[in-house]
């Protein structure tokens, strides 16, 4: 019988074959929290708390996870969250994600500092949902050139993040010297021989066809000023933001738009009033 799990029966077993896969400073980026990790922390609390209340002698012969999100069906209420660094974890990773999301039924949202570009990804994967996430930099302009092409491709929503108008911490990144553009050390140099898996078949892989990708959606302008630095930190970030962005940001994008962030239920409320259509 083929075994379709790779010997992964969970969560944690996945963990455990991504960390012994990964160099510490891309796994690290990927699996901990920021700062002191209290969030990450106190989610895991939660989640642990809930307890269902089964109850028996109910048909359950027909069950279904199929759940209409708007307007849409799709087979499970999951969705795939934006993450940057999926193309360093596996050769185009964003393709194998938008793929599988598909074969699934389920969205998959790519990232605006993904390694593969927009228009690669939708081409991939056609018959999937696909969002685009984004962060609105400085020059407004070019994030809004950016949302064109994401339109453009058929991304059916756009998630806009707000919850991050200064680089995050992430202190973990500077101890493993992990920065984006890759920068060479002795430590990360003995860290990636030690997971040639991982060496092989990504970062052998790009290097032969012509070097590791980089924010490959960020337009030249932006892309030029990227320097060297922790995940995270590589970009200028808008500390200027405000509801009026919301506001023009549903007058330019007809499709669902969400904004992704929203601590606060009064902060839903004002984004309710903005016109998006989920948080």
């Amino acid at each position: 019988m083929k075994d379709d799990t790779c010997g992964a029966w969970n969560i944690y077993d996945l963990t455990e074959m991504a960390q012994r896969r990964l160099p510490k400073g891309l796994f690290e980026f990927m699996h901990r929290g920021n700062d002191d990790e209290i969030a990450v922390r106190d989610n895991r609390i939660a989640l642990d708390s809930i307890k269902l209340k089964p109850r028996v002698l109910r048909d359950v012969s027909k069950r279904s996870q199929e759940i209409t999100l708007f307007g849409k069906k799709q087979k499970m209420p999951i969705v795939i969250a934006p993450t940057g660094s999926v193309g360093l974890a596996w050769y185009e990773g964003e393709v194998a994600l938008a793929r599988a999301a598909a074969a699934a039924g389920v969205p998959y949202t790519m990232a605006s500092s993904s390694m593969t570009a927009i228009e690669k990804v939708a081409a991939a994967a056609p018959g999937g949902t696909l969002w685009f996430q984004f962060y609105m930099w400085p020059d407004r302009k070019l994030s809004h050139e950016l949302i064109a092409r994401a339109a453009a491709c058929g991304c059916e929503a756009l998630v806009f993040t707000v919850d991050t108008p200064v680089a995050p911490g992430r202190e973990y990144n500077l101890r493993n010297g992990f920065t984006i553009p890759i920068t060479y050390s002795a430590k990360n140099i003995l860290d990636v021989l030690g997971h040639p898996r991982w060496m092989l078949g990504v970062w052998l892989r790009y290097l032969l066809e012509g070097g590791l990708p980089l924010f490959e959606n960020y337009p030249p302008e932006v892309k030029a000023r990227v320097k060297a630095a922790p995940m995270g930190r590589a970009m200028k970030l808008n500390d200027a933001l405000n509801w009026d962005d919301v506001r023009e940001m549903r007058k330019l994008w007809p499709r669902t738009l969400m904004i992704k962030g929203v601590l606060s239920p009064a902060d839903a409320a004002i984004a309710a009033d903005c016109g998006v259509d989920g948080v």
